[in-house]
């Protein structure tokens, strides 16, 4: 019998489809490997609680970065393509929807699985959370080693992963248990690279607490540990579903680079005016008087003309009259 633990990152990215591979369908699947009877389930009570609560930040933290981003594009949207701005303010308002729409349908496929026969949920107990605080003030991990930041006198600050982990060290202690296997996206609190192999294990402080003789397998992504330990794909088709939203993700990429090259390039602009202002002062200085200058020369010219004229009629003049004295 195996037994896998997911932590509260892999149920979030299946419910918003923030991966790759992950998507509402994936947790189904788990569900199909339940059914199987050859594997449980292990879900510490905080795991059950941290979900919901994270689910709803971050699905108001998307909703508040897809406004900002129709806010930039209506905004600063370049007027020569202007046609396609709606195609662009849809696509974000899509970019919502989809993840609010796949989070409904998340919701129910966890809870069967917490609800599952083949589930074990461990209840939170006043042991798990003294065990945990002494994690945190030994700065073991999955504790991240963060002071208090002044709220309270203590050094150390008890997290949610610490009790997470030692509810699982609980289980671990008390059941017959030969196969562990591990899923966690959060490989800063939970892992080490093991170099040798090229891979990422559980770290050491936590491999070290949990009980002799357990195999321990760790994936940083339930996808992996499916194809793995479970030779079970992501059918093409959920594939496919994911396709117009990673389109849409690059189109808004592609918008933002461009909108920051116009604005380096009119700052660039800017720039150049600024650097080339005095010379053009003194190009429309030296034109002004040039126009003067020709000016002056037009005048003399005509003055010279003139009396070259009148030279010239007075000499015709004085011929006339000396041939008329002859």
């Amino acid at each position: 019998m195996k037994h896998l633990f997911l932590d509260t990152n892999e149920y979030i990215v299946c419910a918003l489809l923030t991966e790759p591979d992950h998507t509402p369908e994936t947790l189904g699947n788990i569900e199909e490997i339940l059914d199987s009877g050859k594997t449980t389930l292990l879900v510490p009570e905080l795991v059950k609680i941290e979900f919901s609560r994270v689910l709803a930040d971050t699905l108001i933290s998307i909703e508040k970065g897809v406004e900002d981003l129709k806010k930039k594009i209506a905004e600063s949207y370049p007027q020569t393509i202007k046609r396609d701005k709606n195609d662009f303010l849809k696509a974000a308002d899509d970019l919502f929807k989809k993840r609010r729409a796949s989070s409904i349908n998340a919701k129910a496929k966890i809870n069967r699985l917490f609800s599952h026969p083949n589930t074990n949920q461990i209840k939170l107990t006043p042991d798990i959370f003294l065990n945990a605080y002494k994690r945190a003030l030994s700065g073991r991990k999955p504790h991240d080693n963060k002071m208090c930041s002044g709220c309270c006198e203590a050094t150390h600050v008890i997290n949610n992963d610490c009790i997470i982990f030692e509810s699982l060290i609980s289980e671990l202690s008390c059941k017959d248990i030969k196969d562990l296997i591990v899923c966690t996206a959060n490989i800063k609190d939970y892992a080490s690279y093991d170099k040798k192999n090229d891979k990422h294990v559980l770290h050491e402080d936590l491999s070290s607490d949990i009980p002799k003789g357990i195999t321990i397998k760790y994936y940083r992504y339930i996808s992996e540990a499916m194809k793995t330990e479970f030779r079970t794909a992501i059918p093409k088709k959920e594939q496919n579903s994911m396709v117009d939203i990673h389109k849409y993700l690059d189109m808004s990429q592609e918008f933002n680079r461009y909108r920051h090259a116009a604005k380096a390039f009119q700052e660039e602009t800017i720039k150049w005016n600024e650097l080339l202002k005095p010379s053009i002062e003194q190009l429309n200085s030296f034109n002004l008087e040039g126009s003067k200058m020709a000016s002056m020369f037009g005048i003399i010219n005509s003055i010279f003309s003139q009396k070259n004229k009148k030279e010239g009629s007075d000499d015709k003049k004085d011929e006339e009259k000396d041939k008329d004295k002859e």
